[in-house]
């Protein structure tokens, strides 16, 4: 487990927050990009014509990164319940 307390680990500290920064910069990139589908096309047009394949991607990509959230959410509830 990372600490502040550890030198070492403050730069791994620094390190992750950079990259949870350009993971959320993705993610807006993401979001614009589906709100674009929603704004053209309704979830059952896009369930009867898009490519099965890709559809499925994007629907495995956002469960996954749905849970790994939710997941990250929960620790942190945890943390402020025990603050």
């Amino acid at each position: 487990m990372i600490s502040w307390e550890n030198p070492e680990d403050r730069v791994t500290i620094v390190q992750m927050n950079a990259d949870l920064r350009h993971a959320q910069l993705e993610l807006l990139s993401a979001q614009c990009a589906t709100h674009q589908l929603r704004l053209r096309f309704s979830a059952e047009e896009l369930a009867r014509f898009a490519e099965q394949d890709l559809l499925r991607k994007a629907i495995d990509s956002a469960t996954g990164l749905n849970a790994f959230y939710a997941s990250v959410e929960k620790h942190l509830r945890d943390l402020e319940r025990s603050r």
